[in-house]
């Protein structure tokens, strides 16, 4: 009978960017490769969707404490500063804060630079009130380019697109 690998719960390794398992003596070691640096810290897809809920309110937001009157403005650069309110009014860690906004605010800018690929493949649209509606299967996918790979704004939307397909057929019953 073959060695049997210990279990490890994916909450555990959910924060790596990959790891192997070898064997050391006869036993199995978990060997993490690439660990996290300490500012490279776990951002969980369902921590990413709750922010993306969030957005719904602060895209409204007129007024921060950091960066004054916006207004009703919606440009690129009042919804960062929106954005950038937002993820250090929920964090207490700033440097934990500044990560999950960096990358958030790359996610969506990955997603407005591609949009027109990802619309054409029906996986996102313009609604009549202005904001993008997106696939979960196409957020998952660029979500996991982006917490996994290095320079992931330089993945191709193909790539993004064939990973979305395989979310939607793990996802459908």
């Amino acid at each position: 009978m073959g060695k049997r690998f210990p279990d490890f719960p994916r909450e555990q390794d959910s924060c790596f960017s990959r790891f192997a398992l070898i064997a050391i003596l006869g036993d199995s070691s978990a060997v993490v490769l690439n660990a996290p640096s300490p500012l490279r810290l776990c951002y969980p897809y369902e921590e990413f969707a709750d922010h993306m809920k969030a957005m719904r309110t602060v895209r409204e937001w007129e007024y921060t404490s950091r960066f004054g009157h916006l207004g009703s403005e919606q440009t690129s650069r009042a919804n960062s500063a929106r954005v950038v309110e937002y993820f250090f009014d929920s964090y207490i860690d700033k440097k934990e804060a500044v990560h999950k906004a960096e990358l958030f605010l790359s996610i969506y800018d990955y997603i407005g630079r591609h949009q027109e690929v990802f619309s054409q493949k029906g996986l996102m649209e313009k609604l009549d009130h202005g904001p993008l509606s997106v696939e979960t299967a196409l957020l998952r996918a660029i979500h996991y380019v982006f917490t996994v790979l290095p320079r992931p704004a330089e993945i191709d939307p193909k790539k993004i697109l064939a990973l979305a397909k395989a979310f939607q057929d793990v996802q459908s019953p």
